[in-house]
């Protein structure tokens, strides 16, 4: 897909892999609509973008609630006249063994991966379909393949995203629209500040490197996709639990 002017809407945009990946879609001539929650974050995310000559906006958004989603698209689609990529990278780690995960928790991560990939995906395809070509792109993880201890309510929101990527991909061919799963192992970002554990990422993937496969992606021709992929450290890390 030719990417000059299209528009790429990016939750979680504020840090992490996302703040990586607006940067690097800003550089090359994407404009980027930049949803999450924080709004100084996001301010100093479309900073960032701006000054190294990309465009960007922010629309603050809790993507777990559907009014709100609703609303951030309706504003993406007539700020910029258009939507063309979606990139659904919000995430949320809890990590507990089952017996002493709470209640709320195990909702907050299903909220956040599952219920908002869907929110997502469900208010801003029917822009996207209007190009009648696009790209919907879900970062998940290692684990939406595999699984570990004290990760059941992680595990089961990422193997639910996987499969939403799976059936919604045979649903947006008959649209052009390219559908990729993307799994990364462990990446050295402030996803691991919240979690109990001793994690070495020095050997980690790094932000860039997972921004630098999601361009890869978009930038693949109009007859071929990227579909579902994982991406590790050549020396992998895994945390210690």
């Amino acid at each position: 897909m030719e990417l000059e002017g299209k528009v790429a809407v990016v939750t979680g945009g504020g840090s992490g892999i996302g703040l990586a990946t607006i940067q690097l879609l800003g550089r090359n001539k994407i404009k980027v609509a930049i949803v999450g929650r924080t709004q100084k974050k996001l301010q100093e995310a479309q900073a960032l973008v701006e000054r190294e000559g990309g465009e960007a906006h922010i629309f603050p958004t809790d993507i777990t609630k559907p009014d709100e989603v609703r609303q951030m698209a309706e504003q993406v689609y007539n700020h910029f006249g258009r939507i063309d990529i979606l990139i659904n990278n919000a995430g949320l780690g809890i990590f507990r063994n089952v017996e002493d995960l709470e209640i709320s928790e195990w909702h907050n991560m299903v909220d956040v991966i599952l219920n908002g990939t869907f929110y997502c995906t469900h208010y801003l395809l029917p822009y996207i379909y209007k190009n009648d070509r696009g790209h919907v792109i879900i970062i998940s993880s290692l684990w939406a393949k595999d699984n570990c201890a004290t990760c059941a309510g992680y595990v089961a929101a990422k193997h639910g995203q996987k499969g939403f990527a799976e059936s919604l991909r045979e649903e947006a061919r008959k649209h052009n629209v390219k559908v990729s799963n993307i799994m990364p192992g462990t990446v050295d970002s402030p996803f691991f500040e919240k979690c109990d554990w001793d994690v070495d990422t020095s050997r980690a993937l790094k932000v860039e490197d997972v921004a630098g496969l999601i361009l890869y992606a978009l930038q693949t021709s109009d007859h071929s996709a990227v579909e579902d992929v994982v991406m590790q450290a050549v020396n992998r890390v895994f945390p210690t639990i």
